[in-house]
């Protein structure tokens, strides 16, 4: 993450971008759901190894990241789920994406 005056601002890296095309192939295209490609990242080795030395799998860490850029709830939290989907989203905003 990067500052840029007093806000934070997360930066999306090349590998987190490819995890999340990963995901979201996985998500379209498989029938094991989001994780369904990521046999084919070209990250799997990598993330593999850090998850077994005790690291968060690479989709772990960029959840909180897109998370930050698009407002979008992205945590393990399910209290309150319904609440949480709603934040930033159409039922909270006009189309131009302002709060209501």
């Amino acid at each position: 993450m990067r500052g840029t005056g007093k806000k934070m601002e997360a930066i999306l890296s090349e590998k987190d971008l490819h995890c999340l095309a990963r995901i979201l192939q996985g998500c379209l295209y498989t029938e094991n759901g989001m994780f369904g490609c990521c046999e084919y990242c070209l990250h799997l080795e990598g993330c593999n190894r850090d998850a077994r030395k005790g690291k968060l799998y690479f989709t772990e860490m960029v959840a909180p990241k897109l998370q930050e850029v698009t407002g979008v709830y992205l945590g393990i939290n399910t209290h309150n789920i319904e609440e949480k989907l709603q934040t930033n989203s159409i039922h909270l905003t006009n189309k131009h994406g302002n709060t209501q």
